[in-house]
Formats: structure tokens, sequence, C-alpha cells
């Protein structure tokens, strides 16, 4: 096995097999859903790449918009397919599967896991991301799941519950953002950096509103 990359806490490795021309990119090590296994990750590493940049340039754009939202379902799913279009998909870490989805000057990355699954949300300007939340509100648990780490995302929330477009359980969450300059509530004391993982740039100083029993450890 040929290996492209390490996790940043260890936790798993990306690699090739060297019995072949052009083979998958697989993943191994103790992945959340599979256990201490090895996966298939992308088709390609031509494919393993464009993950790769597909998601640094959603994750880096700002604002970003975030969700430790339920299990991904299929009315969620079949919403962004008829929005938008697909890219690339891969599997096996940092979820089952990862979905990326773009289009309307937006970019939508999913990591969907056995019950839960965690979006991302950005887009090439603010009116496009404020457009594009307000059509995802009715979608199950995002109403009260979404959250924002940089003052941009967070003011565009607070004008969206203010406007009336997002559920009361958000009240608590439009103080938050008053009081803290858009970095909503505090992380959870012990909670890891492992959500970066595979990649270079690991973000410590990240805040969670919502449910932080579920996040994974």
């Amino acid at each position: 096995m040929l290996v492209l990359a390490d996790e940043n806490q260890g936790v798993c490795s990306w690699g090739v097999p060297l019995d072949g021309d052009r083979g998958p990119v697989l993943v191994g090590g103790e992945l959340l859903d599979a256990g201490n296994s090895t996966v298939r990750y992308a088709a390609s590493v031509e494919d393993f790449i464009a993950a790769r940049r597909w998601d640094r340039r959603c994750l880096d754009a700002g604002p970003l918009l975030q969700a430790q939202a339920p299990e991904l379902d299929q009315a969620s799913l079949g919403h962004l397919q008829s929005l938008l279009s697909p890219a690339v998909s891969t599997a096996g870490w940092p979820g089952s599967r990862q979905y990326r989805f773009e289009g309307l000057g937006v970019r939508v990355l999913l990591w969907s896991a056995a019950g839960q699954c965690d979006w991302w949300i950005s887009a090439t300007g603010e009116d496009s991301l404020r457009a594009f939340t307000a059509g995802l509100l009715e979608l199950p648990g995002l109403r009260e799941a979404l959250w924002s780490n940089d003052d941009a995302g967070a003011r565009l929330l607070t004008e969206l519950l203010r406007a009336g477009r997002l559920f009361t359980a958000h009240e608590g969450c439009a103080g938050d953002v008053a009081g803290q300059s858009g970095h909503i509530a505090a992380r959870p004391a012990g909670f890891p950096s492992w959500w970066m993982s595979g990649y270079t740039r690991v973000y410590p100083d990240i805040h969670y509103l919502r449910n932080p029993g579920r996040m994974r450890a």
C-alpha cells in the first residue's frame, strides 16, 4: 500500500494498492461506522485530490454555516439533488459517506454517518447564502441545528431569525450572537480536533451550540 495521507489524530490513513494501475483510493483505520476496517474512499487518485481541493474551497470560504443535524434522510438529500449539482463523493471518513453539492453560488458538504449528519454550507456572497439557507429550514433538524463560528455567518442567521425565518429554538442563539460577536456558545471541555481529519489545517477554536453530547470522540 502506498500511503497518500494520514489523519491528523492518527485515526486512519489513505492509500492506494500497489498491485494494479490507477486503482481506487482506500481509507483504513478506526472508522466511525465500520470499526477497524478498510473501505474504498474514492474511485481514483484524481477523485481523492479533487475532493481535497473541493473541501478546501468550501471550508475556507466565508461566511460558513454549519450544523450537527439528525441522520441524513432522503427528503434532505433529494432537496439538495433537485437544486444543486453533485460534486465528487467519498466514503469511509470522516463519515460513512461524504456528499458534495454546488450551484446557485453555494457549496454544501455533508458528512453523513449513522445517527448524525454534519453540514457545511458556504457561498460566494451573503445574498446567495441567505437565499439558499432560507430554503433549508423545513428540512428535518436544521432549524435547531444551524450555527456559525464567524461574524458574517452569525449575523446572517440573526437576520433570518428577526425576519421570522428561523424557529424559536434559535432565540438563545441570537442572544449568543449579540453577546459573543458571532462565536456561538463554547466548545465542550475535552472536545477533540478530529473533525478536520485528513487536512493540514486544524481549527482548535471551534465553538459548538447544539447537542455537544452527540459529538463523536
